[in-house]
């Protein structure tokens, strides 16, 4: 089979399964503002707010997770500055008074707001613009390690270079990160997802089909995975997004990761409806194959090979077929 079919098989699945669903991108795009809108409203300092991470990017797959909010303070006085874990519960303590959310939790970075009428959360991430130089303070809040402190980070650099890489590579970068994290769900995730996304910014430098793409994320996976190796964050190229990375967890990811480039070298060696039996393999049965194709399905309940779960269909042994699309349920 000429490459140009499989490509068209990985943007049937990369459109139709890994791409959050529309409804959920405008439930986040309707609710998101008014609750930047609030915190605004209730904290004089914030200077201005600004979408940032996977969602601004628009890497995330499958099901929208989270919104990650950064609100820039103005702390002329160095109140919000003297102590991350003050600053991340007041921003908490607020939010109280929101009528849209129910709870909300400080975390190490941010505070996760819970909604009262959506499935995903609102990350508030508080920020302040450093002295000098370029980047913005983020709290760090590590009380087992004894930090209460703010770090020079590049949230606002990480969309950008996301954005640069997408241009360079003719609006292929993002699809091919959003299939390679639909992978690494289906997996368990072995990966922490911003560390795929950037293995994927460094796997690629130009225009190319998604099996290329992903063939290029698994080599460069192998290679970044390796003891002593790390993965400067394309953000910001003086920091490693994966320094906090256990070995046990470096040691599974690299296994899995080498399993797989194994299968994804076969599959690139292979044409037609084996290549395509191949690709569904590594990426699951949403990918469209033969035996994916909803003839099969079918056939496949009429023998009792499938069953239908809370969660989709799913075959007698491996990952879920058919993935729900609501975000209401």
């Amino acid at each position: 089979m000429p490459s140009n079919e499989i490509q068209a098989a990985f943007q049937e699945f990369e459109r139709e399964r890994v791409r959050v669903p529309k409804a959920e991108i405008e439930a986040a795009k309707s609710v998101h503002p008014l609750v930047t809108g609030f915190y605004e409203q209730e904290l004089k300092a914030v200077e201005r707010a600004k979408l940032v991470g996977s969602f601004a990017r628009k890497t995330q797959a499958a099901h929208l997770k989270d919104i990650d909010e950064l609100i820039v303070i103005d702390d002329p006085d160095g109140w919000w500055q003297a102590s991350a874990g003050r600053a991340l519960s007041r921003v908490a303590e607020v939010a109280v008074r929101c009528p849209l959310i129910y709870d909300a939790e400080p975390r190490v970075r941010a505070v996760r707001l819970r909604l009262r009428d959506y499935p995903f959360f609102i990350d508030i991430v508080p920020a302040i613009k450093p002295a000098n130089g370029s980047g913005l303070l983020l709290a760090r809040r590590q009380p087992d390690e004894g930090l209460d402190d703010w770090t020079l980070e590049n949230p606002e650099g990480q969309l950008l270079a996301a954005t640069t890489k997408n241009l360079t590579c003719a609006g292929g970068y993002v699809p091919a990160v959003r299939i390679i994290k639909f992978w690494n769900q289906s997996v368990d995730k072995p990966l922490h997802s911003y560390h795929a996304e950037a293995i994927m910014w460094h796997a690629l430098a130009g225009p190319t089909d998604y099996g290329s793409a992903v063939l290029a994320f698994f080599q460069a996976a192998v290679k970044a995975l390796a003891p002593g190796q790390h993965v400067p964050d394309p953000g910001n190229p003086s920091k490693c997004v994966d320094d906090r990375l256990e070995n046990q967890e470096r040691a599974h990811a690299l296994r899995v990761v080498s399993d797989t480039l194994a299968q994804v070298q076969r599959a690139v060696a292979l044409v037609g409806d084996q290549a395509l039996e191949a690709w569904a393999n590594i990426m699951g049965p949403a990918f469209p194959a033969p035996s994916t194709h909803p003839d099969q399905l079918r056939n496949a309940l009429v023998a009792g090979n499938v069953a239908a779960t809370g969660a989709g269909m799913r075959a007698a042994a491996g990952r879920p077929i058919i993935q729900p699309r609501s975000w209401r349920q």
